[in-house]
């Protein structure tokens, strides 16, 4: 964190030090002001996957689903080999209940990573609840 933030001062836009400094700070919980660094590298014009990644995990800590989703579809339009990107949107589906969406997702992550554990598991759960809304009407 120190690098990033030496490397902040001596230009406040470094877009590669702001997202570096984001990451570290999102390993580290401080979610809000990873969040705040990471926007920042957006802003500053650096255009990564990997940023968006981040992002979306910042927001999902944040419990703002809808803007984690938005973050990781931008992931996926910069890299659509990114399956554990496709896990993340499906378990965000599956906890709101749309499990026709997280089955989709689970399956566009298991055709790039076929024996993807997190997938298998994300799309079983899924399908289980589809079954149970089913039941249930």
């Amino acid at each position: 964190a120190k690098t990033f933030r030496n490397a902040l001062k001596i230009d406040p836009q470094y877009s590669d030090a702001l997202f570096g400094l984001g990451v570290v700070l999102l390993k580290q919980n401080q979610v809000g002001a990873a969040l705040q660094r990471l926007k920042q590298a957006v802003e500053s014009g650096l255009r990564k996957p990997k940023l968006y990644h981040a992002l979306g995990m910042a927001y999902f800590r944040k419990g703002m689903y809808d803007e984690a989703i938005t973050a990781y579809k931008k992931a996926l339009q910069f890299d659509s080999t990114m399956a554990l990107v496709y896990c993340k949107i499906g378990d965000i589906y599956r906890q709101q209940g749309k499990f026709e969406e997280a089955m989709e997702v689970y399956t566009k992550a298991l055709k790039i990573t076929p024996n993807l554990g997190i997938a298998q598991w994300g799309l079983a759960q899924a399908y289980q609840g589809k079954k149970k809304t089913k039941a249930n009407r």
